[in-house]
């Protein structure tokens, strides 16, 4: 599935077409944006100006905006994972452990889950939800492989 800027505009004005038959109340965006599974507080070049504008596009066109998020993993290609092994859950010699694979054509790569005990990447988990609700105003959030945290 194509997802970027102006598929979810098209999506939206349709959503909105929509609005007086359907009861409809959260717009989400899906996953997509960031460039690759981790780094979530960044976007793509398909994103060119960010999910904070896209969260006031959703709410001026009358919707509470959300967005999908599964802040609890990584993959290999992440700048969260290179710039942070420590923080994932590690095998017995010390090397990050894989906990799955990313299906996902364009960021397909190995799944590290975060290590929950952890206060470096528990932080960074309060940052992301911070950032995402009080900066960037999204009310919803659908949270994906909740079971990654360990």
């Amino acid at each position: 599935m194509k997802n970027d800027r102006k598929v979810i505009l098209e999506n939206l004005d349709a959503a909105k077409s929509l609005a007086d038959r359907l009861p409809i109340n959260v717009f989400q965006v899906d996953d997509g944006y960031q460039p690759a599974p981790g780094d979530w507080l960044k976007t793509n070049y398909k994103f060119p100006h960010g999910l904070d504008w896209m969260s006031q596009k959703i709410r001026n066109a009358g919707f509470t905006p959300g967005l999908w998020v599964a802040p609890f993993f990584a993959t290999h290609r992440s700048e969260l994972f290179r710039k942070h092994r420590s923080w994932f859950v590690r095998r017995e010699g010390g090397n990050p452990r894989p906990a799955g694979i990313w299906p996902q054509p364009a960021a397909l790569g190995i799944k590290y889950a975060l290590d929950a005990t952890n206060p470096e990447s528990c932080q960074m988990a309060s940052t992301i939800f911070r950032t995402i609700v009080h900066e960037w105003g999204y009310e919803y959030l659908k949270l994906d492989f909740t079971y990654a945290a360990r």
